[in-house]
């Protein structure tokens, strides 16, 4: 709801940018800053996850006294999910020597690269989803994890 000015934040839910406008209709300057760094009316502007500060000001003329407004934003991390496959399935497996199966991971929610670990090494990393066939020829346990790294707006997150 706008002010008394027209200005008006809003948050988009899940929280990635804010919105700003202002009607101009009593005629003033309007300054808007963001964590003391001036900002363009009428653009949009995207924030990661973090702390800021927003300070709308509309200065004072003949008919209308100064006003200011700070509104304190926390936007947080959102928590991320990737899905580990072995052989079409997300959960354990026994094999026989010479099996070739497929190994999967997918992102479900999240934003960037994924990552497929065997026994602590990286196998296949990249946009998801990432597929490998892999022949088992060895006998032994083999530990497959994906793994999704925390970015800017994403906690990270991993399946075994």
């Amino acid at each position: 709801m706008p002010n008394k000015y027209g200005m008006r934040g809003c948050i988009p839910e899940p929280v990635k940018s804010v919105v700003e406008s202002f009607s101009g209709t009593n005629g003033t300057a309007v300054g808007i800053t963001i964590n003391g760094t001036s900002v363009n009316r009428g653009q949009n502007y995207s924030f990661g996850a973090g702390g800021y500060i927003v300070n709308y000001t509309a200065l004072s003329n003949q008919n209308y006294s100064l006003y200011e407004n700070y509104l304190n934003l926390t936007i947080n991390k959102v928590s991320s999910q990737v899905f580990m496959y072995v052989n079409n399935t997300r959960s354990n497996i026994n094999l026989t020597a010479g099996a070739i199966i497929n190994i999967n991971a997918t992102l479900q929610a999240g934003e960037g690269i994924i990552q497929i670990i065997r026994n602590g090494t990286i196998v296949n990393s990249g946009d998801s989803p990432l597929f490998n066939l892999t022949a088992f020829d060895d006998i032994g346990y083999f530990n497959y994890t994906a793994f999704y790294p925390a970015t800017q707006n994403y906690t990270s997150f991993s399946e075994t």
